[in-house]
C-alpha cells in the first residue's frame, strides 16, 4: 500500500513537470539544510507498561535535509530526521521506559509563490523509520527495536535572502505505527535554515 501511495506521488510529481515546465532544466535550483523543533507524540501504554500521567512525551527533534525544486511550483526533498529520545519514569519501584526515534523521509513539495521572495509550500510522502526502546525495571532490563514505513505530510512557509540563504517555519505529521514502534503519530514545529544555489 506504501509503495503504491509513493509510486502515485512520483507519477503526479511527473506529469505536473510535463505539463507546466516548458523549460524545466533551466529552472532546477537545489538546496540544503537543517532545522530544530519540537516533536509531540505519545507513549503506547503497551510498551511503556506504566500508569503515569503523562503519556504525550515533548522532545526536541532535528532534521538535514536536501531537495530540488523543479520548477517555480514542484519540488522533491529528502532528509534525516530525529524525532528525540521520550523516556517515561516511575519512583516507586525506580523503573523506565525510554524510546529513541530516528528516520529517512522522501517527499514531493508543492510551493505557492506569495510576495517577493516569500512562499508557501505543503509537502506529503514517506518516512522510514527506526525506533531503539529500553526497559528497566529493580529485577531486569532489556531492549529492543523496530522499523517501518508510514506517509508523512506538512505545510509551512518560506523566505529567501537575495539567491542563498532562505529560513522556513513547519509544521510536519509523521503518521507512525504506534503499536509497532512504541512511540507514534509525531507533530512537530520545526525552524529551519537552508542555503540555496542554482537560483536565477
Amino acid at each position: 500500500m506504501i509503495a503504491k501511495k509513493l509510486s502515485l506521488i512520483i507519477a503526479a510529481c511527473c506529469i505536473i513537470v510535463a505539463m507546466g515546465a516548458g523549460n524545466v532544466s533551466a529552472q532546477i535550483s537545489g538546496y540544503v539544510g537543517a532545522g530544530l523543533g519540537a516533536a509531540l507524540s505519545s507513549f503506547d501504554e503497551a510498551h511503556a507498561i506504566f500508569e503515569a500521567p503523562d503519556l504525550s512525551p515533548s522532545e526536541t527533534s532535528w532534521r538535514i535535509f536536501g531537495g530540488l525544486q523543479l520548477c517555480p511550483n514542484l519540488g522533491v526533498e529528502a532528509g534525516y530526521v530525529g524525532l528525540g529520545t521520550a523516556k517515561l519514569t516511575i519512583e516507586s519501584p525506580h523503573s523506565y521506559f525510554e524510546d529513541k526515534a530516528t528516520g529517512y523521509d522522501l517527499t514531493a513539495l508543492g510551493y505557492l509563490p506569495l510576495v517577493g521572495n516569500l512562499t508557501a509550500f505543503a509537502r506529503g510522502g514517506i518516512m522510514v523509520w527506526s525506533t531503539d526502546m529500553t526497559w528497566s525495571m529493580p529485577d531486569a532490563d532489556s531492549t529492543g527495536n523496530k522499523s517501518g514505513t508510514n506517509l508523512t505530510l506538512g505545510f509551512g512557509g518560506q523566505y529567501i535572502f537575495g539567491r542563498s540563504l532562505g529560513v522556513r517555519a513547519e509544521y510536519t505529521r509523521y503518521a507512525i505505527d504506534k503499536a509497532k514502534a512504541g512511540l507514534g503519530d509525531f507533530n512537530v514545529l520545526s525552524a529551519n535554515v537552508f542555503f540555496a544555489f542554482g537560483r536565477k
